[in-house]
């Protein structure tokens, strides 16, 4: 049995029980109804911590109750991300590892045609093919001049997905204050 806390004082056995998940409904609509008080006075900087805990107990509703794996994958994405909302640090961080991610994985697909060289010179080369990887308006994207059309045009096509959603959980992060 794991330890689970709605509330700060607030501690509980979790059991797969209707009665556990009735319990967490009720708290998830609690949560809703401050959060949409706060919002109804025009006060959004107080709705942000209830939409967050509001969130976190759907997501243990969902795992106590068996929810549609979409559903815990959103929410589970949506807390790696950007915290719900509430952290533009994650969400900045989120894009830029991924995108790591995906130029690391790009260069393992064109290695054989890179002869690598640690210098800064070199450096200051993989770095700024790097940032050409996080500008989403360049479509030309060719590093170290390997012309991979059928890997490159792909990879490209395939990576902009992740890291415009990076940017747009980071616009959302930034935008907490003014949400409606």
């Amino acid at each position: 049995m794991t330890k689970c806390k709605l509330y700060q004082h607030d501690e509980f056995e979790s059991e797969k029980d209707n009665k556990e998940i009735r319990s967490i409904k009720k708290t998830r609509e609690t949560y809703r109804i401050i959060k949409m008080a706060f919002k109804s006075q025009d006060n959004k900087i107080e709705a942000l911590p209830f939409h967050q805990k509001e969130m976190e107990a759907y997501k243990l509703e969902l795992n106590l109750a068996g929810g549609k794996w979409a559903d815990k994958a959103v929410l589970r994405l949506n807390f790696s991300s950007n915290n719900h909302g509430e952290s533009w640090k994650k969400s900045l961080g989120f894009t830029t590892l991924i995108t790591l991610g995906l130029y690391l994985l790009y260069l393992l697909f064109i290695s054989s045609e890179l002869k690598f060289n640690f210098s800064p010179k070199a450096i200051g080369i993989i770095a700024g093919y790097y940032i050409d990887l996080l500008n989403i308006t360049k479509w030309n994207y060719k590093p170290f001049n390997v012309n991979n059309e059928s890997w490159g045009t792909l990879f490209l096509d395939i990576s902009r997905i992740p890291i415009t959603f990076g940017y747009y959980q980071l616009i959302q992060a930034f935008r907490k204050f003014t949400k409606n």
